[in-house]
Order: C-alpha cells, then structure tokens, then sequence
C-alpha cells in the first residue's frame, strides 16, 4: 500500500488558518489543491489527482513559504502513490526521487513527513516490481535516516518500512530474518497508540504467524495469528481489522495443517459472521479466502454439497484472486 499525505495536511490547514492573510491567499489554494487531489484519488480517479498535484507544483513548486513549501511536497508524495496504484512504479519511483531531491534536507517535520513517505513508497514499487534487494535498501534507509524521529507521521513510515522489509524479505525465502524483522517491529513499536502504527504491529504479527506457518511451525503460528486477534480483534480501524482478520484465516490454515479440519471450519465460519458485511477490498479478499478454504476443508471431510455451497458464496464474492480458484474447484464436483 502506498502511503499519502498524513497529519501534515491538518497541520497546514491548522497553520493557515493562524495567519493574517486573506481566506483565498496563496497558501489556502495550495491546501484546497491537495485536498481536491487527494479527493480525487479516494475516488480512483487517478489520472486527474495527478493533473492537480502537478498543477500544484507548478504554480507553487518554487515559492519559500514554510507552509507551502509543504503542500508543494505533499502534492508530490500523493502523485507517487497514484502512480503506483496505477501501477506506474518506474513513474512513481522518479517523482519520489525527486521528493528526496528536493526537500531532503528541510527541517520542518511536515516536510521530513513527506520525505520520510516519498522513500517508503520508493522502496514499495521497488518490490513491486521484483527489486527486492533495492527494495530493502531503500527500507533500510528509512529507518536508518528517520527511526530516531519522535513524530507519529515518521515513526510511522518508519514501522512501515521495518513491515515492508520483512515482508520482503519472505518473498526471498529468508523466514528467520523476516522473523527478527517483524519481532523489532512489535518491540519498537508495540505500544504506540496512534492507529496507523498499531496497523503496522497488527501487520508486523501476522507476517511472523505466516513465516512460521511456512517453516511448518505451526503451533507457534497459531499462537501469534491468537494474540493478534487478542491483541487488535476490538479495533475500528479498516487495515487494523484486515488484519484481524488475516490473522484468523492464517490460524485456520495452521490448524488445517495438522489436520483439524473441523477446528478449521470454525474459525472460517467466525471470519464470515465477523466481517462478511465489510466494504473494504483488503477485508472482502480475507472473507473471500474463508469461504474457499472452508469449502476445501469441507471436501476433504467428504462434506460435498456443504463443500459446492462454500465455493459458490466464494465465487459471489467476485473477489478475482479467489473467485476464479473457487469456479475451478467448482468444476470437480459437476
């Protein structure tokens, strides 16, 4: 996931409106610039965020105002993340670059904010596009850079990067180090309140419980995908719950290791009565994933009509990483 802007953007409406200058000056523009960009990009429309932000950088790219200067670099971190959901990621990596370039060596917190997001979502298109090395270079960097830093906006790109790394990491087969990587994360930052940092925690645990389901430790995965649940299973927050509840699909692909199907089918039938209303992509994918492996759980107990029902509520879900899996299973029962 691409980061944006993060409480900067409060702050510099917060800052405007503190100043004696008129209700339409320069550094009212700006905002209201970013925010109709940003207002675009929450829409999925894209190509016309980028149009502002850049819009944004052209009239106000070369103005000395503190408060500017942050909209300026704010306008230019959301138009990496637009480019990056549109999965322009070579894109996306110059204009972070040129965030770095730019504003690397400003004071300001609003402006390191930025910088600190601009490198993370580098690091991100860098793995998306398999440089995962590069990747994790660029993670590092991150934290090397920022990870003394006391504000929450940095703090979190910082637990973000130790995240992503981790993660990264996993897909290079390297379990162990992803391990550690994801235990610094929950050490440095377990008991931060702010809700962007807690998703990262709740994200940093479910990734351990997914190594250790791969090295087939499956006990210990179990007990870690448990504590996220206990720790994050109240949460209101979209990625915190998506995590909650990738954690419990996790858990159930641990129990289906060794065997418990009916402990597993429990716990996918929880996943659905939990957050089967949910909106959210990230969740609606996790519910999609409990309907499938219920159904294959339900397969192997010989349970075949309970099995063709799972799969066909999987399909409904019309979540593509799943749907299309399920209509093929669908097909050995016909």
């Amino acid at each position: 996931m691409f980061l944006k802007e993060g409480s900067w953007v409060k702050r510099l409406m917060q800052a405007i409106k503190r100043r004696w200058v008129v209700w339409f000056g320069r550094e009212q523009a700006a905002g209201a610039m970013v925010n109709k960009g940003a207002a675009l990009g929450e829409r999925e429309r894209h190509q016309e965020a980028i149009a502002v932000y850049e819009e944004v950088v052209r009239q106000f790219g070369g103005a000395p105002e503190a408060v500017i200067r942050e909209a300026v670099a704010g306008a230019m971190l959301n138009k990496s993340a637009a480019l990056g959901e549109r999965g322009l990621y070579q894109e996306a990596i110059a204009v972070c670059e040129e965030v770095v370039r730019r504003f690397g060596g400003a004071p300001e917190p609003g402006i390191r904010e930025a910088v600190a997001r601009a490198m993370f979502n580098k690091g991100f298109a860098l793995a998306e596009l398999g440089l995962h090395q590069e990747a994790i270079a660029v993670f590092e960097e991150v934290v090397r850079r920022f990870g003394g830093a006391p504000e929450p906006g940095i703090r979190e790109a910082v637990a973000r990067a130790m995240v992503s790394k981790g993660a990264v990491l996993g897909i290079m087969g390297l379990h162990q180090e992803a391990i550690a990587v994801c235990e610094e994360v929950v050490r440095r930052f377990g008991g931060a309140p702010e809700p962007g940092i807690r998703e990262a925690v709740a994200k940093a645990m479910v990734s351990k419980g997914a190594m250790l389901g791969i090295m087939g430790l499956h006990q210990e995965a179990i007990a870690v995908c448990e504590e996220v649940v206990r720790q994050f299973g109240g949460a209101p927050e979209p990625g915190i719950r998506e995590a909650v509840a990738s954690a419990m699909v996790n858990k159930s692909a641990a129990l289906s290791k060794r065997g418990l199907y009916q402990e597993e089918i429990a716990v996918y039938e929880e996943v659905v009565r939990r957050f089967g209303g949910a909106p959210e992509p990230g969740i609606r994918e996790q519910v999609a994933r409990a309907m499938f492996n219920k159904g294959n759980a339900l397969y192997l107990l010989n349970r075949y009509a309970e099995a063709r029902r799972a799969w066909e509520q999987a399909v409904e879900m019309n979540v593509p990483s799943v749907s299309e899996r399920a209509r093929q299973f669908l097909e050995i029962l016909r």
